[in-house]
């Protein structure tokens, strides 16, 4: 317990969670920096975009996005790995570094899959009132966010032999 009459104690306090705010603003930074969506902006965007980012820790089978639900929350993943099925087929495994659910979060559609962690696995979570601040705020996030979806459509169409 800190008393408010312990004179520095409690400035000591408030520097210790003002670097451990600072540290994990950094990491967030870090992160977004790796993913695609993320990975041409500027230092000074990603710290507009870090405060708006939270970590989740899960555990092993739990359903992070359920296909149908509505868009609630963009992910990354930063640890561990989860597997994405529609209509109760798999579709793939992602893991470290690369995103679910930006799409729903963009149209306000229903979910296209299902994704349901295969380990206990860490996200970053962006909920769809904070990315829409984000990109209000963040110059420039819009024009990128395009830029990344029209190459995952590019991909998607070259995989189907559509192109």
């Amino acid at each position: 317990m800190i008393s408010l009459t312990s004179g520095g104690k409690l400035r000591s306090v408030e520097l210790e969670r003002s670097t451990v705010r600072r540290q994990r603003r950094e990491e967030k930074v870090a992160w977004l920096r790796r993913v695609p969506l993320f990975a041409d902006l500027s230092t000074a965007q990603l710290e507009g975009v870090a405060p708006f980012v939270d970590e989740v820790a899960t555990e092993a089978g739990q359903v992070l996005i359920d296909q149908h639900g509505f868009g609630q929350e963009l992910l990354i993943i930063i640890d561990g790995s989860v597997e994405v099925t529609r209509d109760g087929r798999h579709i793939r495994d992602l893991g470290p570094g690369e995103v679910v659910g930006e799409i729903a979060l963009l149209d306000g559609a229903s979910r296209t899959a299902t994704v349901t962690t295969r380990e206990p696995t860490t996200v970053l979570s962006i909920s769809k009132r904070a990315f829409d601040t984000v990109l209000e705020r963040v110059p420039g996030l819009p024009h990128e966010l395009l830029r990344a979806l029209a190459a995952r459509l590019r991909d998607a169409t070259t995989a189907a032999d559509i192109d």
